[in-house]
């Protein structure tokens, strides 16, 4: 990673938290026994909502990307990228010359930066910088 590489990470208090405390708190309610019970339950998914942000990231940066703090792909391995739903998140489904689609979460503390850092550092002709410049209009 170099110092000019930007990260950016899931926005918690956004769709994802609305969605995954729609889901998990009503299922947490009805299989808890206790108050107890309810409240280390509650405490579980705070550790799971923390440890997405800082697991699930998005670095953009001058060689490509990095997705997760694992998956790197440098621009040009990059063919198409689509703007996906699912459960209502939206996502850019990112094809590659080798190996899986990527699935890449566009809800995001900044979006706007975002879309910045993909116009600053994709090449022209890039399906990422084709997004950027499309989402920007």
């Amino acid at each position: 990673m170099t110092s000019d590489d930007k990260i950016f990470h899931i926005d918690l208090f956004g769709r994802f938290g609305l969605v995954t405390v729609v889901i998990f708190v009503p299922l947490l309610w009805v299989a808890s026994g206790s108050i107890l019970t309810l409240l280390v339950a509650l405490a579980f998914v705070v550790a799971v909502e923390y440890g997405t942000y800082f697991f699930c990231t998005v670095v953009v940066g001058r060689s490509g990307m990095v997705l997760y703090r694992t998956n790197k792909a440098n621009w040009k391995e990059m063919t198409a990228a689509k703007r996906v739903s699912f459960i209502g998140l939206p996502y850019l489904k990112i094809e590659r010359e080798k190996g899986l689609r990527w699935w890449v979460p566009l809800y995001l503390t900044k979006p706007a930066e975002f879309r910045k850092a993909l116009l600053a550092h994709a090449p022209e002709g890039n399906p990422l910088r084709n997004y950027a410049d499309d989402d920007r209009r």
